[in-house]
C-alpha cells in the first residue's frame, strides 16, 4: 500500500464511508449558573431538547460569570480545554471540559468577581471584581493551578500641590495642620461589573462599573480613556460592553439604556459624547458574527437592532427581566436567561423559541455556549495525491476529525 501511489495504473479507492465519515453534529453544550452550582446542558437542535449532562459543585456562593477558553492554538495550553466560573465567594474556579472536574481555584480578589473572560488569541484571562480592580492572569502554563496574576488594572490617585493664597502669601502642601493638596483619581471608583477584549486589537480592553463610567485600557502601557454616562446627579450601572469588530464603535449596556460610542483610530480615546440608542435599561448586549445586528436584553424583552439603520428588527419576550444572553459559535442559536426562572433557546434564522428550560432559582443566571471542538476537517484526496493525465482522478472527499491525519487512515488499509 505504501508504493501504490507511484504506479501508473488507474487508482481506484474503495473505502467505507461509515468508517471514515463521522455524522453531522447537531448538538450544542451550554453552561448555566444555578445559584452556587453550574449545570451543563446538551442542546439537541433537531429534537429540540435540553438534557442535563453534569452538575458542577465547587463555589460556596452565587455564580456570576462563565467563560469557555477559545479553541485557537495561539491562546496557549488552555485552548478549548477549560471552563472558568466566577462567584460572590471571591474566587475563580477552572473546570476541565473533558471530565467536568475542578482543576484549580484561583484567588486574588477581595470582593465578588462579577466577570471572567478569556482573551480571544493570547494566553490571558481577565477578571473584574467589586474590589474596583481588573486582574490579568497568565494562563500559558499547562497546569491551571499555576496561573498567576501578572497585572492589575486599578484606580490610581496622585496628589498635586495646590497653591493657596492667605494673607497675601502663597502656601503649598500643609498650613496649620490642614492639607491643601489636590487629589486626582483615575480608574474606576466603584464595583467593576463588566469587561471585554477587542476582537482584533489584542492590547485593548474595555471595562464598565457601577460608577457610571466605561474605561478603555491599553493593557501594555496602562494608558486609558474614560467616558461618563448619565448625569452628575445619578450614575448608571454599566452592565455590558462590546466592540464593533470592523468600525471604531463601542456599544454599552447600562441602567440608563443602550449607548453607541465613537472611538479614535487607535481605539483608546472617545471622540464624541455617547449616543443613546434605547432609553430602556439594558442588562446585557452582544453582536452577531457579521456585526450587522445588536442583541440587547432589557426588562422582559430581547431586542434585535440593526447596526446600520439603528432600527429594531425583532422583539423576543420573557415573562420577567432578561439578565443574560449569549450566542453560540455557529451564530444560529441565542440563549437567554431571565428572572422568570427560565432559559430560552432561540433560532436566529426564524427567531423561534425552540427550547425552554425551567430552573429552580430566579437569581441572575450566567450563560455560555461551549466552542464547537468537534469541527471536521475536509480533505480532498486529489490535493494529496499526484496523478498523471491518463489517470482517473477520484472525487471522494473524506471527513475526518482535526486530530486524525490522512496518513493514519492509509496505514490502516
Amino acid at each position: 500500500m505504501k508504493n501504490i501511489f507511484k504506479k501508473p495504473y488507474v487508482l481506484l479507492i474503495s473505502l467505507s464511508l461509515s468508517m471514515l465519515c463521522t455524522p453531522t453534529i447537531r448538538t450544542e453544550t451550554l453552561a448555566a449558573g444555578s445559584n452556587k452550582n453550574i449545570l451543563i446542558y446538551n442542546i439537541d437542535k433537531k429534537q429540540k431538547t435540553a438534557k442535563v449532562l453534569k452538575r458542577l459543585k465547587g463555589h460556596t456562593s452565587q455564580v456570576r460569570s462563565l467563560a469557555f477558553s477559545p479553541l485557537r492554538q495561539s491562546s496557549g495550553q488552555a485552548a478549548g480545554k477549560y471552563l472558568a466560573s466566577s462567584s460572590r465567594d471571591k474566587t475563580i474556579i477552572i473546570w476541565s471540559t473533558k471530565t467536568w472536574k475542578q482543576v484549580a481555584t484561583l484567588k486574588g480578589h477581595k470582593d465578588t468577581v462579577f466577570k471572567v473572560i478569556f482573551h480571544p488569541t493570547l494566553p490571558i484571562m481577565a477578571s473584574a471584581s467589586g474590589d474596583q480592580t481588573i486582574k490579568l492572569w497568565n494562563i500559558s502554563d499547562p497546569n491551571p493551578q499555576k496561573w498567576l496574576v501578572y497585572k492589575t488594572l486599578t484606580k490610581r490617585t496622585k496628589k498635586v500641590k495646590k497653591r493657596v493664597k492667605l494673607f497675601d502669601r502663597y502656601f503649598t502642601g500643609t498650613l496649620n495642620g490642614r492639607r491643601y493638596d489636590k487629589v486626582q483619581t483615575s480608574g474606576h471608583t466603584d464595583k467593576v461589573r463588566t469587561i471585554a477584549f477587542h476582537p482584533r486589537f489584542p492590547n485593548i480592553l474595555v471595562s464598565g462599573a457601577k460608577d457610571g463610567r466605561a474605561i478603555i485600557w491599553n493593557i501594555d502601557s496602562y494608558s486609558k480613556s474614560s467616558i461618563k454616562l448619565g448625569s452628575n446627579t445619578e450614575d448608571p450601572v454599566v452592565f455590558g460592553a462590546v466592540f464593533h469588530p470592523h468600525k471604531n464603535i463601542l456599544y454599552i449596556a447600562s441602567s440608563h439604556g443602550c449607548h453607541e460610542c465613537t472611538l479614535d483610530s487607535d481605539f483608546i480615546k472617545f471622540t464624541a459624547k455617547p449616543k443613546r440608542l434605547h432609553k430602556q435599561p439594558a442588562f446585557a448586549i452582544i453582536l452577531n458574527k457579521k456585526a450587522n445586528s445588536l442583541v440587547k436584553a432589557s426588562n422582559d424583552t430581547i431586542s434585535i437592532i440593526s447596526t446600520k439603520k439603528e432600527t429594531t428588527l425583532k422583539t423576543l419576550r420573557h415573562k420577567n427581566s432578561v439578565t443574560q444572553i449569549t450566542l453560540n459559535q455557529k451564530n444560529d442559536l441565542i440563549a437567554s436567561g431571565s428572572k422568570d426562572k427560565t432559559i430560552k433557546i432561540w433560532n436566529t434564522k426564524t427567531w423561534e423559541n425552540i427550547i425552554t428550560i425551567h430552573r429552580a432559582h430566579n437569581t441572575v443566571s450566567p450563560l455560555a455556549f461551549m466552542p464547537d471542538n468537534k469541527n471536521q476537517q475536509i480533505i480532498d484526496l486529489r490535493k494529496r495525491i499526484s496523478f498523471t493525465q491518463k489517470q482517473v482522478k477520484p472525487t471522494l472527499c473524506i471527513l475526518m476529525p482535526n486530530s486524525v491525519t490522512l496518513e493514519s487512515y492509509i496505514s490502516l488499509m
